[in-house]
């Protein structure tokens, strides 16, 4: 007697089950990879985006600074042997320093800005930015309200200098005279750096040139 066989054609066979499953796998890690991708792109341009509008705000206070700065009184340093070389700028202010902060609110003040200025400064002390680590930092002197200026005692005692740091990402700082024989023109070199996705460093370099507007004598380097 002759048994027909009958086949389920609604049905599928392994081979197709297995490759099916293989498909929507790759499907999946493709989507995923792309969703991930995604993900990078958006958190790192975030990143890079913010660390730019940071290196910006840094580099518009050093310029300021060199432009309201007297220019016989600039010095190129360093904080100290641990910092590079070159990596400190300093100078008596002849006017006014508006200088904004990236790091959150200022000296206890409801602003991100600081004045920093001569008004304040009648025994015409230092103001100092630098590289300490991987921070930016702003040293002025501040007289405490009230102070008879015209007491220099009383100037000295109520004379301290104040910190405000400008960044807490910088890489790298050089600063250098363009040609040491004039001294009317100094080059400002910035790195930052700041973790993206996955631990990624992303890094913003800016460089700048910055004509000295108070020029009476020339600046020199203290290293």
């Amino acid at each position: 007697m002759n048994k027909k066989i009958i086949k389920n054609k609604n049905g599928f066979t392994l081979i197709e089950a297995l490759l099916a499953s293989a498909l929507v796998a790759l499907l999946g890690y493709g989507a995923t990879k792309m969703f991930l991708d995604g993900v990078k792109v958006w958190n790192n341009g975030s990143v890079r985006l913010a660390l730019y509008s940071e290196a910006r705000i840094c580099m518009i206070a050093l310029t300021k600074f060199v432009h309201s700065a007297q220019g016989s009184t600039i010095r190129i340093s360093r904080y100290d042997n641990n910092q590079p070389a070159n990596s400190l700028i300093s100078g008596i202010l002849t006017e006014a320093l508006y200088v904004k902060t990236t790091t959150g609110l200022c000296c206890g003040s409801g602003s991100d800005t600081i004045t920093v200025g001569s008004a304040n400064n009648p025994n015409k002390n230092h103001t100092y930015i630098y590289q300490q680590d991987n921070k930016l930092i702003l040293s002025y002197p501040y007289l405490v309200p009230g102070t008879d200026i015209r007491d220099k005692n009383a100037v000295d005692a109520n004379t301290y200098p104040k910190y405000v740091t400008l960044s807490t990402n910088l890489e790298s700082l050089i600063i250098t005279y363009d040609d040491s024989r004039k001294d009317k023109t100094i080059l400002i070199s910035a790195r930052f750096a700041k973790t993206g996705f996955k631990n990624e460093i992303i890094r913003v370099n800016l460089n700048q040139a910055v004509s000295v507007k108070r020029m009476h004598t020339t600046g020199y380097y203290a290293n």
